[in-house]
């Protein structure tokens, strides 16, 4: 009962810090949030997976039954791997691509799990934050392999299209065209200034 709390409480708190998480595993809550990329987010998802960590520490698996066992086993590895992508291989620093924002938005669109208008409102909400994503990546890249950033040129080029091309279509047929035109246009300056940064900023110092 204990392990079975706390790995609740654990996956409750994940997603809620994991919005974009949350959406591709069908819990809807948080489907107008982006994930936190600045360094202070980075640093509370590690602070979370650390009290977890401290706390399974505290549970004797010995204790558990046989799935319970299983569980708490792969729940300490992937807090551990979780700690360990964190504080050594800081992939935050050195891989453009996990800033793409593209798949928060095509989850909203491209899966039928409620009303148009309800997942374009909330697409329109996370291309808000767009903004925020990428205030973020120009922050904590520092140096990455050159062809991560060659990648995350061509991609981030799909997630401007993807804007202008599947989303412009859904809310065409939604009726939502003017109400999403300001939170585009938006998203696709942010993105477009972006990618101004990747190949005349980072490109040149990723070796």
């Amino acid at each position: 009962q204990q392990f079975e709390a706390l790995a609740n409480k654990y996956i409750a708190e994940y997603l809620k810090i994991n919005p974009e998480a949350a959406t591709r595993l069908g819990e809807h809550k948080y489907d107008n949030l982006l994930n936190d990329y600045s360094l202070e987010g980075i640093k509370k998802e590690r602070a979370l997976t650390q009290k977890y960590l401290d706390e399974l520490g505290k549970i004797d698996f010995a204790k558990l039954n046989k799935t319970n066992n299983v569980d708490a086993r792969i729940l300490k590895h992937s807090l551990e791997a979780a700690i360990f992508q964190t504080d050594e291989l800081r992939g935050y620093e050195w891989n453009p691509a996990s800033y793409n924002v593209g798949g928060a938005i095509n989850d909203l669109i491209s899966r039928d799990f409620a009303p148009l208008k309800t997942r374009l409102m909330n697409a329109k909400a996370r291309l808000e934050l767009v903004p925020n994503v990428v205030v973020a990546a120009k922050s904590n890249l520092k140096n990455p392999p050159q062809i991560h950033t060659q990648t995350a040129i061509q991609q981030n080029k799909g997630v401007i299209a993807l804007i202008k091309g599947d989303l412009q279509m859904f809310a065409d047929q939604a009726g939502m065209k003017a109400e999403l035109a300001p939170s585009q246009e938006k998203a696709v300056k942010a993105l477009e200034e972006y990618g101004a940064w990747l190949e005349k900023d980072l490109l040149p110092r990723s070796n």
